[in-house]
């Protein structure tokens, strides 16, 4: 029974130091990745408070936490290693450079479209409430006994 014991807190000693090497790579990783820029990037509009922008970067930094774990639980320890190579060669590191142009740019694109797609779904949504109002008028009234 001391020998099982032993065995499998070796094992587990074993598995936790293993789980950190991946986590420390995959902090790595996570930490080479242009976040930062990319929320620097985001054009808030003037009447948002510094309370919001404080909890919004709360967010973005659980996030960075939340990508380092899902990093280290989808990727081997020999591919984050291999990842790491290519975002520190010269390819990589202007892919790490343009990531945040890209998606500056990609966000913007969705916010047009998305406000566009707002306003038609509100107008929409006007006509039926509109529609309704004007078939309850419609409608003879009901008589109380």
């Amino acid at each position: 029974m001391k020998k099982l014991l032993i065995v499998l807190a070796l094992c587990t000693s074993l598995l936790c130091k293993a789980t950190s090497k991946k986590e420390e790579l995959a902090r790595e990783l996570v930490n080479l990745m242009p976040l930062d820029e990319i929320s620097k990037n985001i054009q808030w509009p003037a009447n948002v408070s510094t309370e919001t922008k404080t909890k919004f970067a709360a967010i973005m930094e659980e996030s960075k936490e939340l990508s380092i774990k899902l990093h280290a639980k989808h990727y081997t320890e020999a591919e984050l290693e291999g990842t790491l190579k290519f975002y520190n060669s010269d390819i990589g590191k202007k892919t790490l450079e343009i990531i945040p142009k890209i998606t500056a740019e990609q966000q913007a694109f969705m916010q047009d479209k998305m406000m566009e797609l707002t306003v038609e779904t509100m107008k929409d949504q006007q006509a039926q409430i509109k529609a309704q109002a004007d078939a309850a008028k419609n409608q003879p009234a009901a008589v109380v006994a």
